[in-house]
């Protein structure tokens, strides 16, 4: 059904017009990608930002307009969740408009100012960037006094729909059961598959998913409680008796069938029939948590006033030591079947575990209802279960660290630095490093920060914020580097040093496709060479703009080699040996000195080229 024209003037209006003389207009069209097909009724919003705002502010002052005009009810919850006052992230102004029969749309006497123009449709996607590929493009548009803004291009691509039914062992339609659609993803270089997308069958069993084009893997997971139909009172559920099934029928991620969807394609008929669950494994023991002042989640009284421990833990992560391609993107998490009012020990137990060597950790709550991972234990379930386990809740060692700035302006505030730190083990996930803990923290003012509870695990040291002409050169530990192997957690071998040098060299250049023509939102990676690719922190992944040009700052001097994608798989693809090689004859060669500014000219590498 045709929308109708939307003209929604915001409430904030504080400026006046500026003299018509003065005033500019944001036109454009919007077509599907490779056509000149147009894009007719699709919603576009433009707000103009307040002029006050820092550089670090602008992508929440755009996300809260966008906000406000798709969903105008969350928008007061982005101003509470914001870091910036609520009278700067407001715009000034705001409209609503739809695009015409031929996909053009204009705002004009628009006063000079910055602008976010985006346009959202529930039938379309952007081209993918870096894997990623949304229903909202966005960018944002400053108007000058005195000049003319060219006309915009936005080019999208039309849904494609999968859709299929799900049976159960016996042949019978399933009802409630989520079906999920996978793509490739590298997870810290990790070959794995992600899902985009993921619905429930209806009461025929019936699903469909609406996905952007590409190749994907449709799968089912029968312990997520689903319902086979039957007159009342003789439904049948299911729990965990059943595999994760794959499209055609296979509990195997490997043997699974792919299924490509084109632009604006529907796929019929892709039914998985649900195979029996092949044997499990419990997992059983004692978990306690003896450490002071943690709230008990659940609340559990104590039998006396005599501060007995903590017995109440309730949910575990799984880490598969071998994991398969779904389980190397998170862990698997169980809670434990035994009912809080049953364990004044602390007896747990989690059941249907698939046979395999796995790391267990326990998760826990302190005072301040921030959520830890304990430490790990190693439990073995390859041909039985585990039984009589003792899990203590163990809290974690304080790493310090400081900030040695070498050259560094003096006006530049260390307590603008942020701090990450990354697990190394690449058979665990990231997340099992604690990134509500240890992820993203401010330095102080003097460069220093002490970290607690992290567990005890090898680390990478991530600093974020840094200006263009800096880059980390060291990070020491105990007078010995551990820049590109980590550190130890509790090694006691003292505080980190991170040496900091303001010497970095920088690198811009050109992406240009097979016919010549500028290559616009290529992923562009610098990769150092082999030896120094354990080091996640000399990677350094920017994105061209609309004339093909990038430009990188911040490099450490040394031999890099420089890749221009079309398109990458999500999330880290250039970390994965495997990867890399495939296209090790398309990369070039490039040596970044110190201080130095490196210019190139890079070829695209075409999307018919990526993995399947």
């Amino acid at each position: 059904m045709r929308m109708h024209l939307l003209l929604i003037l915001s409430a904030f209006s504080v400026a006046q017009a500026s003299p018509q003389t003065d005033s500019g207009a944001i036109e454009g069209r919007i077509v599907r990608l490779g056509t000149l097909e147009p894009i007719p009724y699709m919603p576009v919003s433009l707000a103009r930002l307040n002029p006050n705002l820092s550089p670090s502010a602008i992508s929440s002052a755009e996300d809260y307009a966008s906000t406000l005009a798709w969903a105008p009810n969350l928008a007061e919850a982005l101003v509470r969740g914001s870091n910036v006052a609520p009278e700067l992230l407001k715009p000034l102004s705001q409209s609503v408009i739809e695009t015409d029969d031929n996909g053009r749309f204009s705002f004009k006497d628009l006063p000079p100012g910055r602008y976010s123009l985006r346009a959202l449709s529930n039938e379309y996607f952007t081209p993918p960037v870096s894997g990623y590929a949304g229903r909202m493009f966005t960018k944002t548009i400053v108007i000058e006094a005195g000049s003319r803004t060219p006309s915009i291009d936005v080019f999208m691509i039309k849904q494609g729909i999968i859709t299929g039914q799900i049976h159960d062992p016996s042949g019978n339609p399933v009802t409630g059961l989520r079906v999920e659609a996978y793509q490739l993803s590298y997870p810290e270089g990790r070959l794995a598959w992600a899902s985009k997308e993921g619905k429930r069958t209806d009461d025929r069993g019936m699903y469909r998913l609406s996905v952007p084009p590409g190749r994907y893997y449709i799968g089912v997971t029968p312990n997520d409680t689903g319902v086979t139909p039957g007159p009342r009172g003789t439904e049948r559920k299911f729990y965990d008796t059943w595999a994760q099934t794959f499209f055609p029928g296979t509990s195997d991620p490997t043997a699974a069938s792919p299924v490509e969807v084109k632009d604006g394609s529907e796929v019929t008929g892709i039914d998985v029939d649900i195979q029996r669950a092949t044997t499990t494994h419990n997992i059983s023991g004692i978990a306690t948590n003896p450490l002071p002042l943690l709230p008990r989640i659940p609340a559990v009284p104590p039998s006396s006033n005599t501060g007995e421990p903590d017995r109440s833990i309730s949910t575990f992560l799984l880490v598969p030591l071998f994991p398969n391609l779904l389980e190397a993107t998170f862990p698997l998490q169980f809670q434990n079947a035994i009912p809080v009012s049953s364990r004044p020990n602390g007896e747990f137990e989690i059941r249907n575990v698939r046979p395999g060597l796995y790391e267990m950790y326990p998760r826990f709550a302190d005072a301040e209802r921030r959520s830890f991972t304990g430490s790990p234990t190693l439990v073995d379930v390859r041909k039985e279960d585990a039984k009589g386990l003792s899990i203590p809740v163990v809290r974690g060692v304080s790493v310090s660290a400081e900030v040695v700035a070498d050259g560094i302006p003096a006006s530049f505030k260390l307590d603008s630095l942020r701090i990450n730190l990354r697990r190394t083990v690449n058979t665990t996930p990231e997340m099992i490093a604690l990134s509500d803990v240890c992820c993203s923290l401010r330095f102080n003012a003097a460069g220093k920060i002490t970290i607690d509870d992290i567990p005890v695990a090898r680390y990478m040291v991530e600093i974020w914020g840094l200006p263009d002409t800096a880059y980390v050169s060291d990070v020491r530990q105990g007078g010995q580097s551990v820049f590109d192997e980590g550190f130890v957690a509790g090694s006691q071998q003292g505080s980190l040093q991170i040496i900091v040098s303001s010497s970095a060299g920088i690198l811009s250049g050109a992406v240009t496709k097979v016919d010549r023509k500028p290559a616009a939102n290529a992923t562009i990676v610098l990769v150092p060479p082999p030896e120094r690719r354990t080091n996640t922190t000399l990677f350094k992944i920017v994105t061209t703009d609309e004339a093909g040009d990038f430009s990188i700052g911040g490099i450490l001097p040394g031999l890099y080699t420089i890749f221009a994608w079309e398109s990458v798989p999500i999330l880290e693809p250039w970390l994965n040996a495997d990867f890399i090689e495939r296209y090790h004859d398309y990369g070039r060669s490039v040596r970044v000195d110190a201080r130095s500014s490196v210019e190139v000219k890079l070829e695209l590498i075409p999307d018919d080229l990526l993995p399947r």
